[in-house]
């Protein structure tokens, strides 16, 4: 049974695939209204960590428990899922259809307000193929943002994004966290990424992979041309890095 203000807890969690060790003896809680962002090395099993805390997949020993209060789970997988036959509008206005909730005459005005949120609202008529990798993101995020459900886990959302668009997915990923209090469980391989937008991240070994330390964020973040600057960030980055040295 979980506390009330807990999301997600891993205990003693072993993962194997082909006879092979993926994960080993993972033991972590998750706070409701956290973002936890997970890095690591390539290979170490991190998106698998990610299926398994999603209940996308089971542990080979040990235990995952989702507080049942978060309802449905939102999960986002490296490459975004959309429809090649749908523009964006129609990609978004899908998950509701297929619920049975089209009928709501107030919906079509709520995603155009999602589109809004993350700039892409003159873009809802647009195809997939049409679209930069930064405005698929981007559709992620609105899906995010129309989705129920306050748990949610994105693998490498912004890794195929360059670096000044990254940051301003960012800025509005905050903005939607801020104001809808999800629990965020995000992978990345950039450890700035995951500074800039986390409350905790955690670190994980290479293969087979344990959790080698978690680091808590004490400091509120700042803008970003504060935080590109600020001594107490790049201490924490280097501390990180030394790690995988």
């Amino acid at each position: 049974m979980l506390l009330n203000n807990i999301a997600i807890e891993a205990k003693s969690v072993n993962k194997n695939y082909n006879g092979k060790q993926i994960l080993h003896k993972i033991n972590l809680s998750i706070v409701s209204g956290e973002i936890v962002s997970i890095i690591g090395p390539s290979g170490c099993g991190k998106s698998t960590l990610l299926r398994l805390l999603s209940l996308k997949e089971k542990p080979s020993e040990g235990s995952i428990i989702v507080n049942k209060d978060f309802g449905s789970l939102f999960y986002s997988p490296q490459t975004p899922v959309l429809m090649p036959w749908l523009d964006v509008m129609d990609n978004l206005l899908l998950p509701f259809r297929l619920l049975g909730d089209h009928k709501d005459t107030n919906l079509e005005n709520v995603v155009f307000e999602a589109l809004e949120t993350v700039g892409l609202r003159e873009f809802c008529n647009h195809y997939p193929h049409e679209l930069s990798g930064g405005m698929k993101e981007r559709v992620v995020f609105a899906q995010l943002l129309l989705h129920k459900s306050s748990l949610a886990f994105l693998d490498e959302p912004l890794s195929s994004i360059d670096e000044i668009t990254k940051y301003e997915i960012l800025e509005i990923a905050r903005e939607i966290w801020t104001e809808s209090s999800k629990t965020i469980i995000w992978i990345t391989h950039d450890v700035s990424e995951a500074l800039y937008i986390s409350d905790r991240i955690v670190l994980m070994s290479q293969t087979p992979s344990n959790i080698m330390k978690e680091v808590k964020i004490e400091k509120t973040r700042p803008e970003m041309n504060g935080f590109l600057k600020d001594s107490y960030y790049n201490d924490l980055k280097a501390e990180i890095l030394k790690l995988y040295e």
